[in-house]
């Protein structure tokens, strides 16, 4: 085999070089980045290989899809990388499948900025100026030795590629099969009856009285090293704090995993989708005999129906109140409270509903009016690095203390209520906002505690656990994925298939460490 290299190589090298060195002066560089430089070599020889093997691909108009493709894979890889610290991998299509056009319009203001710009812009002429290219040839000419040779060849490249994991690093591969993995998943769920008023469940009954009001309220990227009814140095929670005698505020709970899709599929779920039956939480409450209400500012996400909006169906009553919003405009989660007031007016004696907040979704600043502008100056502990990374942080800490304003009004109106009644309130996942890195945000594969803690607290009317009791130690781990049982148990709800080690109030429930949806051990995440 004899290679002839051609001065037209440098059309597809440069790219490498260049967005690597962006990735070595802009971000937070990792060692780990050299495998990705190295794998963009191969990735690109391959292609080389691949060219030789057809002589059809000697027309421009492939080589110029194929250079095209090319370098935006390089530029995507390091955009990514500089916002997440981290690579590109099939989980991010599971992140931008679930997300539809104003999400990804918010998410887009929240991470883009002038060296995304410079670095696109850049890359952008780059492949101008290569398609204004008269003469396009081969990069690469292989004169092989036999005929035979090439295919064999070629399969030997991609067998090595796949089993030396270098291919986990090449963006068209976590692209192609990340989608795949995604529809595989969504064509699983098809078939759950997830939306239907009952499950496979046996034998639920209510223990409780007969005129019952259980609220359960789920946020959003709340961590919370950020509330100061857990000791945060700002005051971001006057009402809970206030109340804290009256709620019993668990400090050690995590979420199983940094995404509200990965979090909620296992805390809302009594199988997590493990075994061919499942039930929804949902269900639950309906074969209880309750009448429920979900009640959302979280949109239906994505041109798929999501698992969540898919649980949701299986309701009395839905009211999703920012399925018409274009933009990056949202209402905030005080829309909610009008239709919670109709739901507590509700005829029938026991309700269950269901909050679902926007809480503090990033753009932080959008999750909150102007009179919930409290915070300025830099907090501590703060590994921020510039003024804007400040405002941040108190934009973020402004959305938490109206998520507490948010859960002040609830608890309001449903104390006016008749009967027994609770309040649980939890959020889906944490954030990471400065706390432990220079990052804002959560991401799963690059993590950090923040990103999984989570308030976790409840309120009863005075009388809730007589003749019921059940063991709440504040202090006890506990991770959301066993939230099914744990809330069955705290509900006075009974079932053949209830698992009273998956409940956080039971004495069965077992002590060690917390294994996150990743694979990795809570516990073993740097502090």
């Amino acid at each position: 085999m004899k290679i002839q290299v051609k001065s037209s190589i440098f059309w597809w090298l440069i790219p490498i070089y260049f967005n690597f060195g962006f990735e070595v002066l802009k971000c937070d560089f990792r060692a780990e980045r050299w495998i990705n430089f190295l794998e963009n070599h191969i990735f690109l020889f391959i292609l080389m290989v691949f060219f030789n093997l057809h002589s059809f691909l000697e027309k421009k108009i492939i080589l110029r899809l194929f250079h095209f493709g090319f370098v935006l894979s390089c530029t995507i890889e390091s955009l990514y990388f500089y916002w997440f610290g981290t690579n590109f991998s099939a989980s991010a299509i599971f992140v931008l499948l679930e997300t539809n056009f104003a999400e990804a319009k918010e998410f887009l203001s929240f991470y883009f900025n002038s060296p995304s710009l410079v670095l696109m812009l850049l890359n952008l002429l780059w492949l101008i100026s290569f398609q204004m290219r008269r003469k396009v040839t081969l990069p690469l000419d292989i004169i092989w030795i036999k005929k035979w040779i090439p295919l064999p060849f070629f399969i030997l490249l991609l067998v090595f590629f796949k089993f030396s994991q270098l291919i986990d690093q090449n963006f068209p591969y976590a692209f192609t099969r990340g989608i795949i993995v995604y529809n595989y998943e969504q064509f699983q769920l098809k078939d759950l009856p997830l939306d239907q008023k009952e499950s496979f469940l046996t034998k639920v009954k209510h223990h409780g009285k007969d005129q019952a009001t259980y609220v359960l309220v789920i946020g959003e990227s709340a961590s919370r090293n950020h509330l100061g009814v857990y000791g945060y140095e700002r005051e971001t929670t006057p009402f809970l704090s206030s109340k804290k005698n009256e709620f019993a505020v668990f400090t050690n709970v995590i979420s199983n995993s940094a995404y509200t899709i990965g979090s909620l599929r296992n805390a809302l779920s009594f199988n997590h989708f493990k075994e061919k039956k499942e039930a929804s939480l949902v269900q639950l409450m309906n074969q209880a005999g309750f009448t429920t209400f979900w009640i959302s500012n979280q949109r239906p996400v994505g041109p798929y129906e999501s698992l969540v909006t898919k649980m949701s169906k299986a309701s009395d009553y839905i009211h999703y109140t920012n399925t018409a919003i274009a933009g990056g405009v949202t209402p905030y989660d005080e829309i909610l409270l009008p239709y919670f007031q109709k739901a507590l007016e509700h005829e029938d004696h026991k309700k269950f509903i269901v909050l679902h907040l926007l809480g503090s979704h990033h753009e932080y600043k959008n999750r909150y009016p102007k009179e919930f502008d409290l915070f300025e100056g830099k907090p501590e502990p703060f590994l921020g690095t510039t003024k804007a990374d400040v405002q941040r942080r108190n934009e973020y800490d402004n959305s938490i203390a109206y998520t507490d304003y948010i859960l002040k009004n609830i608890f309001d109106f449903l104390k006016q209520e008749k009967g027994e009644k609770h309040l649980l309130y939890f959020s889906d996942h944490g954030e990471e906002v400065y706390q432990t890195r220079d990052f804002s945000g959560h991401y799963e594969e690059n993590p950090s505690k923040p990103m999984f803690q989570v308030p976790f607290l409840f309120w009863t009317s005075t009388d809730y656990f007589t003749n019921y009791p059940v063991r709440i130690d504040e202090t006890r781990p506990f991770m959301l994925n066993h939230f099914f049982d744990t809330y069955a148990d705290f509900s006075k709800i009974q079932f053949d298939q209830f698992k009273s080690e998956r409940s956080l109030f039971s004495e069965d429930y077992p002590q060690g460490k917390r294994k996150l949806n990743s694979g990795s051990l809570f516990e073993d995440l740097d502090d």
